[in-house]
């Protein structure tokens, strides 16, 4: 079979040009050349950026958090924003880094929806754009809930952090990696988190740890940000 050739099909005539032109790749199937038309998968959305960030590293609890004033990360979106705010990946790396056992214990870290009535001025989390043309978010990555007050809905997501051995016995479950898609691509992009202005997502330790707990981890976030007007 011969390699194939990108070509185009033109169209009739449309207010007075040439016609527009469909983007097609030419093969050869047997004795018969044949047009196979291109299909791009692209978002109805007109997305304005795309931005990444990595929190702190943050060692597990023995007290759980409340997530309306203790948690890992807020991620708001202004109730004067012009866009919506969707959470397309979550992951979380967890380790031990000392001698100490934490094998009795579970907890899970969690992400639930929220609502805020705006002020915050708390201590932020930096991240980048997934390109310097993006546009400036309108969310803000929040490490304090300072100013606004926190009104929490249930968990859409938990990961757990596992019991983990790093003694001179040997090392069990020494490092764990936990990703959530959440939706995966464009093609499936009506499963992401979706944030309207007044609301955002939060991650917390939702369960006690160990007393003295060692166990760390980091969590990693992905989100993008389109034109709701």
């Amino acid at each position: 079979m011969a390699a194939p050739l990108e070509t185009y099909v033109q169209i009739p005539d449309d207010s007075g040009n040439t016609g527009k032109k469909i983007r097609v790749q030419t093969r050869v199937i047997g004795s018969n050349t044949v047009d196979g038309h291109f299909f791009i998968p692209s978002s109805p959305q007109l997305i304005l950026g795309a931005y990444l960030s990595n929190s702190a590293v943050y060692t597990v609890g023995s007290s759980a958090q409340n997530g309306t004033t203790a948690a890992i990360w807020w991620l708001e979106v202004p109730s004067t924003a012009t866009c919506n705010a969707r959470v397309r990946k979550l992951d979380i790396c967890i380790t031990n880094t000392s001698g100490t056992a934490d094998m009795t214990s579970a907890p899970r870290i969690s992400f639930a929806r929220f609502t805020h009535n705006g002020g915050w001025s708390g201590a932020t989390q930096t991240f980048v754009k997934r390109a310097t043309s993006d546009a400036s978010a309108q969310a803000g990555l929040y490490t304090a809930s300072t100013g606004t007050t926190v009104t929490l809905g249930n968990p859409a997501w938990s990961a757990t952090v596992p019991g983990m051995d790093f003694t001179t016995a040997g090392i069990i479950n020494s490092f764990l990696f936990q990703v959530w898609y959440v939706g995966g691509n464009l093609l499936s992009e009506d499963e992401f988190i979706d944030l309207a202005p007044g609301e955002g997502l939060v991650c917390y330790q939702i369960d006690a740890g160990t007393s003295s707990d060692q166990r760390k981890l980091v969590v990693n976030l992905l989100w993008d940000e389109y034109d709701n007007q």
